[in-house]
């Protein structure tokens, strides 16, 4: 099991992991889609490394009136199981300091409130125990039924993606914590 606040880091060095598909940001709608891609790509590349590490993926992108949670995972430790709400912070370069940087106290507190809100619309306590999946009325229905865990976590997951080199991933165990 990982203790709040270790670092986990890794870089790619694969020609498959570079990222080559951004075009260059020459007018506002191609930076916005540029940027909307470049954050696709860093939540599709923190999935693949929570998957690797052992993480049950279980909803990506939930949004509600407060907000958006980026990646909701169970830990790969069946003892005691946690629920993991992950923030993805992805940026080219580090022009404008590193994507953790911009997390501050506010908005891990946010993060802390939408945890609050996805397990209430699962129908799931905080800190509720029992097997992997609870049972709810909607069952049948992945995105509404209830997740058993003993723990909730927030992580934190920061890409720097240059264009047309290897990226680099840090993951962030506990924020906030």
């Amino acid at each position: 099991m990982h203790q709040p606040g270790i670092l986990v880091c890794m870089t790619s060095h694969h020609a498959s992991d570079r990222r080559t598909e951004l075009p260059a940001a020459s007018s506002p709608a191609r930076f916005t889609s540029a940027r909307i891609r470049l954050g696709v790509f860093g939540e599709d590349a923190a999935c693949a490394f929570l998957e690797r590490a052992g993480y049950h993926i279980i909803e990506r992108n939930w949004r509600c009136a407060r907000g958006e949670i980026d990646i909701v995972a169970l830990s790969p430790d069946p003892s005691p199981r946690v629920l993991v709400f992950v923030e993805v912070k992805t940026r080219s370069g580090s022009r404008f300091g590193h994507p953790l940087e911009s997390l501050t106290p506010t908005k891990v507190a946010r993060l802390r409130l939408l945890a609050g809100a996805w397990c209430q619309a699962r129908g799931t306590a905080l800190g509720q125990a029992g097997d992997e999946w609870g049972t709810t009325e909607h069952a049948r229905n992945p995105r509404k039924r209830a997740v058993a865990h003993r723990e909730v976590r927030i992580d934190a997951i920061g890409i720097v993606a240059p264009r047309n080199q290897p990226f680099t991933l840090e993951h962030v165990i506990g924020v906030g914590t």
